[in-house]
């Protein structure tokens, strides 16, 4: 059993959370400000996550989609929509399973993707060259740690 909490414990736990807080926002900000232009495609925040999720797994199904993201299958089916309107990708049935559609990136989802893997070499860049393995993997720890608790 879990003893109770001391007052000052509390405030100590309050403070480190509003900095892991801050944290994550000064990285967020620092990674956008050194990332790709987004604007450009004209996507919101959930279609680039939708498109970014095909760009890594063109098989993943629209169930994986919406349980990966946390959203309805009909919010995910809205996002496939416009992305296939909007000539970001294309939908064809599978050849293995006939029920199941794959993805395929069209050119402006080509594009995307490009864009995608510059700002994935630039985060490289900026942070895995300047930090050790150990101190890298303490972090993915950490942070697998957080997720944990937030999924619950």
């Amino acid at each position: 059993m879990m003893r109770p909490m001391a007052a000052e414990e509390k405030t100590d736990r309050r403070a480190l959370a509003a900095r892991i807080n801050q944290l994550f926002v000064d990285l967020w900000v620092e990674s956008e400000r050194r990332g790709p232009r987004y604007d450009d495609f004209g996507l919101t925040v959930q279609q680039q996550l939708v498109l970014g999720k095909i760009v890594d797994d063109p098989n993943i199904t629209s169930k994986e989609l919406a349980e990966g993201l946390g959203v309805s299958q009909g919010a995910i089916s809205q996002h496939l929509a416009r992305l296939e309107k909007d000539e970001y990708i294309s939908r064809q049935r599978s050849p293995h399973d006939g029920r199941v559609h794959v993805f395929r990136l069209e050119k402006r989802g080509t594009a995307f993707r490009r864009v995608l893997r510059r700002y994935d070499q630039k985060l490289f860049e900026a942070y895995a060259a300047k930090l050790s393995v150990s101190d890298m993997a303490e972090i993915e720890s950490a942070l697998e740690k957080l997720k944990r608790v937030f999924e619950g």
